[in-house]
């Protein structure tokens, strides 16, 4: 759960300042588990559905101040702290589970996300967008 609260901290330090200038983006990182579920780590789920609470109340509550709001819930990304911890086997069962049969770059989520901060979405807000490959068509 101290995963969420930390997402919670920081939001509630942004807030004011968005508020005041009348605009921002706020996008919260979650991942897969949060959405189907788990064998293991239940409390990582959780904390990481509470993000995408989060960012529906924030962008309902929050919309007035042209303040949007997104969540990204994460697959398997290639980074230090996963694929670089996991054995080759573990590795390619976990890009075998994705349509694409990889891995994805941290390079396609910041472009991800600098299209979500864009005024490519201004229209959009308060939706979770989910980056895994085609795992959880």
């Amino acid at each position: 759960m101290w995963i969420f609260f930390g997402t919670f901290r920081l939001v509630k330090e942004c807030l004011p300042v968005m508020m005041k200038q009348r605009k921002g983006v706020i996008i919260n990182i979650s991942s897969i588990p949060s959405i189907s579920g788990d064998l293991e780590g239940t409390a990582y789920s959780l904390a990481k559905s509470l993000c995408i609470i989060l960012t529906k109340n924030l962008a309902r509550q929050y919309g007035i101040y042209n303040i949007r709001a997104y969540t990204i819930a994460l697959g398997s990304i290639k980074t230090r702290s996963t694929y670089y911890l996991l054995s080759k086997k573990e590795r390619k069962k976990l890009a075998l589970e994705t349509s694409l049969k990889r891995w994805g770059e941290p390079i396609e989520i910041a472009k991800l996300i600098s299209s979500l901060i864009s005024e490519s979405f201004s229209f959009v807000t308060g939706q979770t967008i989910i980056a895994d490959g085609g795992v959880l068509m």
